[in-house]
């Protein structure tokens, strides 16, 4: 996706490639903010409105005065490509604090998931819920999905490694319990009783969210098309969520806006906030309940360097938002009986059976990434101490290795320096993120099973 021999899109071709592929499909149900203050979303477009057209492509140890001072020039065409990315930063980059609006924190409605597993140890289908089958990381301890090949954290590979179960966390940040085998506080950014949007912890960009439904238990994006009018509705709504998140915290805030996003036009309707973000579902997840990965462009340099390479948003396990939405505006005749067991390329099958088809859903979606990632290039050689290539740390001004730095070490280091997850630290601590419970913890018999509905 970084790669800087990427086609330019002409305007033309998208609208095409867009009515296509049905993203001109009309779309009901904006969620709106409540505050006077933020610009709001428009609502979605009527079917014979034009389609959102993608803008052409056109912890260091540094100085503390350096990293105060110091801004990224504008974008320019040369940018890392598949092989190499930019690592310690040398300057400061703007960063947008969460904000509650009470200014109270909500209390664990259970002190640990333990508990919460003991309370209802007859209810078989309820604790269900509270695992998934994942690959643990041998070098981060990640949890990953069971089909992965790589850890989608700090890359290490996944060859070899036994499938295990591990506990479903975002369930249990519905359920209201305060801890499982670390706390179930989260870098909340918007809530109500039917969804939750938060930073993800392993962020890929300056705005990566995960939003996720709060009243319906879904453990994948399979399950959807055993009520696909239902499920309509459902993911548009976590779309809108998303998309009212990212404006209220990220757009509105101007010092962000303007060093990340430039001068790109204000989105004022969700599908044109969703032209700059890769938004979709993985399958297999690493967290058994449905969330949509909600990914604004740019990509950090770590991260943009694996999409390029396939790390990200691997064929055949990324399904695009457009695609999914797609296939579930197919109402009845997509319509499916789903189980645990339902293989996904028979999903895929079924699907372009409608017309809907999936590679060319894919393609579209990589080619409009590579354009974003010309669109909204910010990261420079010189605001950096190290390139990495192939995990040799090279320092940019001698050109010589360094040997002492450690390629993982410094990702990690630069995730947390680069991110917004728990802004604002607590006394500027990376490791002290400002966190909190989900305001609207359900009761058990409040989270309706949409394989049951």
């Amino acid at each position: 996706l970084a790669r800087c021999c990427c086609a330019e899109f002409e305007r033309s071709d998208v609208v095409d490639v867009d009515r296509r592929y049905g993203w001109d499909l009309p779309r009901k149900g904006l969620f709106m903010p409540s505050e006077p203050s933020v610009a709001k979303l428009a609502p979605s477009r009527s079917p014979d409105e034009t389609p959102a057209v993608i803008p052409s492509a056109t912890t260091a140890d540094a100085a503390a005065t350096d990293r105060a001072s110091a801004k990224l020039e504008p974008p320019r065409p040369e940018r890392p490509g598949g092989l190499f990315y930019y690592a310690r930063p040398r300057v400061e980059v703007p960063t947008v604090d969460r904000t509650v609006a009470d200014g109270s924190k909500p209390r664990a409605m259970w002190e640990t998931l333990e508990a919460f597993r003991e309370q209802h140890a007859g209810d078989k289908g309820l604790l269900e819920q509270l695992r998934n089958k994942v690959l643990v990381c041998k070098v981060c301890s990640k949890s990953c999905a069971c089909t992965a090949l790589a850890c989608n954290s700090c890359g290490t590979s996944l060859e070899g490694t036994q499938v295990s179960f591990s506990d479903n966390v975002f369930m249990g940040f519905i359920y209201g319990v305060g801890r499982g085998k670390f706390p179930y506080s989260i870098s909340v950014r918007k809530e109500s009783p039917e969804y939750l949007a938060f930073d993800d912890t392993l962020s890929m960009s300056p705005c990566h969210l995960c939003i996720i439904p709060a009243s319906v238990y879904i453990p994948d994006w399979r399950y959807l098309f055993k009520d696909p009018r239902a499920a309509l509705k459902i993911v548009d709504e976590l779309a809108d969520f998303g998309a009212q998140a990212a404006m209220e915290h990220y757009w509105s805030n101007d010092s962000f806006r303007e060093h990340y996003f430039g001068d790109a036009p204000v989105p004022t309707t969700t599908q044109e906030m969703l032209a700059n973000v890769a938004a979709g579902f993985n399958f297999p997840p690493s967290m058994y309940q449905l969330h949509l990965q909600f990914i604004h462009y740019p990509l950090f340099p770590f991260h943009a360097c694996k999409a390029s390479q396939g790390v990200h948003f691997t064929r055949r396990r990324f399904f695009s938002f457009e695609y999914v939405r797609a296939a579930l505006a197919c109402g009845e005749a997509a319509r499916m009986d789903i189980h645990e067991h339902t293989d996904i390329e028979g999903v895929i099958a079924r699907i372009a059976a409608l017309g809907i088809d999936y590679d060319a859903f894919h393609e579209r979606f990589l080619q409009r990434g590579s354009a974003l990632a010309a669109r909204y290039d910010c990261w420079r050689e010189k605001d950096f101490d190290f390139t990495v290539s192939e995990g040799q740390v090279v320092d940019n001004q001698t050109r010589q290795p360094v040997l002492d730095q450690d390629a993982k070490a410094l990702q990690s280091a630069d995730t947390k320096f680069l991110s917004n997850y728990g802004r604002p630290y607590n006394n500027g601590d990376f490791n002290q993120p400002t966190l909190s419970l989900y305001r609207y913890a359900k009761a058990s018999h409040e989270v309706k099973d949409f394989a049951l509905v």
